[in-house]
């Protein structure tokens, strides 16, 4: 059944049209009814190259025991489609099904899990809404409500991927986030949760009045009544109408006990569900309350239990409903909707309940012993990240396939956070093309002795992985923030890809930064230093000297493309443009210092390094440029840029606007100079020219870096920084 009673096949609907993205959240969730079926034959998700399933923890820890075992196995979880859990108390509940696309969107809310059950032959009770760009927008605020939730979920419960995802749905589908700009339908329902707040305070501050009678309809209850006192504020006036299912509920003999039952203000009305000849399982949940001659309805995933309806999700079940205004409910009665058949028998006795003891008053979540120690584990091509949670040591790695013998990793060890492995490129393509699991632990004689709750390894943008790449989605969450510019750029200059780091600068602009604030620190784990290189620098050794040449074009585009962008500050700008030049001018400092770090570490990587004359000429060629650019940053900024500022603005403004970043500036172009002293060290000491006659020393010649050329340069570059500094002491 649907809302306002109107019967709905979810199936036809879901076949019905193609959408770009799927956000759903669910509790029971079977990714053999979601591989073999739903990806297969709904529309819906079939053309989305972008899904996320949000489920409950326990849920997902059945996937991951399936993932592993013999039996029928889930192969694209975490490929085709990203699951992610969700940890609370009680148990992650609500059902929200978000799909969308640039013109078009699908919203279906209410009591149905994503499942054969949900979607089929249970009495569900759901709200199903459409939306079509410029001619029906009457539901946009609910969408956006919707796609908010979503949002939070991830805010709350982290994970990078499934934040890439909903990212990327905030960047291709607008309406979902634009302003509204026709009036909203007062009619139409407002979506609440309880991430924050319990659901029945925020219920009852809807209403229009004090509740003269409730009616509901529900499967699962408290296993006693002490809750009817929350929830009708101890009233001695309410009259109450509960409408379950005989022999499915967990309604336990304790409630005829209750007060309300015996004056008859409570009545319990037994009801059979059926769609044709096929009995149905109520599943259903809503409430409808009446104050004076309105009533309002609330329908969703709560069932009439204090997990679900009394507690936020910090301390019960993660929960979702929909509030009906009573101009939408109008002269509906509810027992129309809640007893849809009309079979509904009032209780008379105890025995008439079919209560079993000891049967779950609610869905149940099974906890697992183990620590959560992964917080996420990504795939990146032949290299297996992991995040961790907590510091670990002395501690191996399994990753797990069905039908597979599990291939055990030594792991590092060290702090909390990013963690990397290296992988063979045959489990690579294996992990890329079939789901995998990784968990940490220690192999012994007598077997696993796991350590950590296992976690599926999220490999969504690989070559079987969507219609997506993962450099099309990279380039993408560049652009959509200066945070996630100076992240990506950062991590992409550290690695060994100069494939992707190459097309990253060829095709990506900075984009602009509005916060009046000065240059940001790089606080990325794993980062560069002014002590020293990156990690990632020296394991890849003297092949830093071949990759810093190979960069070399596609660098100085990048900063050629971005000095004119500075440019334009210096002719036009404000000082409302001042976080947006600083944004650039740290983003190609950070690339400046990157490409030299990566040449010294080649360097000083043998105790000695034999180049050809050409590969040395590019070398300090390359290197003279980088000089020569960070020469010409610090004269744009102090003698052009600030001192333009000056003419135009008040001290005071440019001075606040500049904050800390003169000092960051000039941190890092002297980390630059200091590094060539590294430079020239390497190049008396460990570095041969290679000639037709053997081989010989290795000189700078002419260039910016030459001793003859270097004094002067640096006696410049202190003038300027000491001009800067004037220019912006308060």
């Amino acid at each position: 059944m649907s809302v306002m009673n109107q019967k709905t096949n979810l199936h036809e609907l879901l076949k019905k049209r193609g959408y770009d993205h799927g956000l759903i959240s669910t509790f029971t969730f079977s990714p053999r009814f979601f591989e073999q079926y739903a990806l297969e034959r709904f529309k819906a998700l079939r053309d989305s190259d972008n899904l996320t399933v949000f489920l409950d923890r326990g849920q997902y820890e059945e996937i991951i025991e399936a993932t592993t075992g013999e039996a029928w196995a889930p192969r694209q979880a975490n490929l085709r489609y990203l699951v992610h859990p969700i940890r609370v108390p009680g148990v992650f509940h609500p059902k929200v099904f978000l799909f969308a696309n640039a013109k078009h969107g699908l919203l279906v809310i209410g009591s149905a899990n994503f499942s054969k059950d949900g979607l089929g032959s249970n009495a569900e009770l759901v709200s199903i809404f459409q939306f079509e760009l410029n001619k029906d927008e009457s539901a946009q605020p609910l969408f956006q409500s919707a796609f908010q939730y979503f949002a939070d979920l991830v805010e709350l419960w982290p994970s990078k991927e499934a934040a890439s995802n909903v990212s990327d749905v905030r960047r291709s589908v607008p309406w979902l986030t634009d302003e509204i700009g026709s009036p909203v339908d007062k009619g139409l329902p407002v979506l609440i949760s309880n991430l924050q707040e319990p659901l029945w305070p925020q219920v009852l501050r809807q209403l229009p009045g004090d509740i003269d009678e409730l009616s509901l309809v529900s499967r699962f209850f408290d296993a006693s009544p002490r809750m009817l006192d929350s929830i009708l504020g101890g009233s001695n006036s309410t009259k109450l109408n509960i409408y379950t299912q005989s022999g499915s509920n967990t309604l336990s003999p304790d409630w005829l006990d209750h007060p309300m039952y015996g004056d008859g203000r409570m009545k319990i009305h037994l009801s059979r569900y059926e769609d044709g000849e096929h009995s149905q399982q109520l599943h259903a949940k809503a409430y409808a309350l009446r104050s004076g001659k309105e009533t309002t309805l609330v329908c969703g995933s709560a069932n009439f239990s204090t997990a679900a309806l009394l507690r936020p999700a910090k301390s019960g079940n993660a929960e979702v409903l929909l509030l009906y205004p009573p101009s939408a409910v109008g002269l509906m009665k509810p027992s129309d909707m809640f007893d849809p058949m009309g079979t509904a028998k009032q209780l008379r006795n105890a025995g008439q309940l079919g209560y079993v003891e000891n049967e779950p008053t609610e869905p149940e979540s099974r906890k697992s012993e183990l620590r959560d120690m992964i917080n996420e584990a990504i795939l990146d091509e032949c290299m297996l990240v992991l995040d961790l949670s907590m510091v670990v040591n002395d501690v191996q790695c399994r990753i797990s396939q069905a039908n597979a013998r599990p291939v055990t990793l030594n792991l590092k060890g060290g702090g909390e956070g990013e963690q990397k492995l290296d992988l063979a490129p045959a489990l690579a393509r294996k992990m890329a093309s079939t789901s995998s699991v990784v968990q940490l632990g220690h192999k012994t004689d007598d077997g696993w002795q796991a350590l950590s709750s296992p976690v599926l390894v999220a490999a969504p943008y690989g070559e079987d992985g969507g219609k997506k790449s993962k450099q099309h989605r990279c380039l993408q969450e560049a652009v959509e923030s200066s945070q996630h510019f100076t992240s990506i750029l950062s991590e992409l200059c550290e690695s060994d890809d100069e494939t992707r780091l190459r097309n990253f600068l060829t095709h990506c602009d900075i984009p602009i930064e509005l916060a009046m604030k000065g240059m940001r620190k790089n606080g990325r784990k794993g980062g560069g230093s002014p002590a020293g290189p990156p990690t990632d620098f020296k394991d890849l050794g003297r092949s830093n000297l071949r990759r810093f040449n190979q960069l070399h074009d596609a660098a100085v585009s990048f900063l050629a493309r971005h000095r004119r962008k500075l440019e334009k500050h210096v002719e036009c700008g404000t000082a409302a443009g001042i976080p947006n030049y600083l944004h650039i001018l740290e983003s190609i400092i950070g690339l400046l210092r990157s490409q030299i770090e990566r040449a010294v570490v080649g360097l000083e990587s043998e105790d000695e390094i034999i180049l050809t004359q050409k590969e040395w000429k590019d070398t300090r060629d390359n290197l003279s440029d980088y000089y020569r650019e960070l020469g010409t940053l610090l004269r744009l900024t102090s003698s052009e840029y600030v001192a333009t500022l000056l003419l135009e603005e008040k001290r005071s403004v440019v001075c606040n606007g500049f904050g800390s970043a003169a000092d960051d500036i000039l941190t890092k172009i002297t980390d630059c100079l200091k590094i060539r002293e590294r430079i020239n060290e390497a190049r008396v000491k460990r570095l041969k020219i290679e000639t037709t006659i053997g081989t010989t020393p290795a000189m700078f010649f002419h260039t910016q870096i030459s001793d003859e050329k270097w004094g002067g340069y640096v006696t410049t570059l202190k003038a300027l920084a000491g001009e800067l500094r004037e220019q912006l002491s308060a």
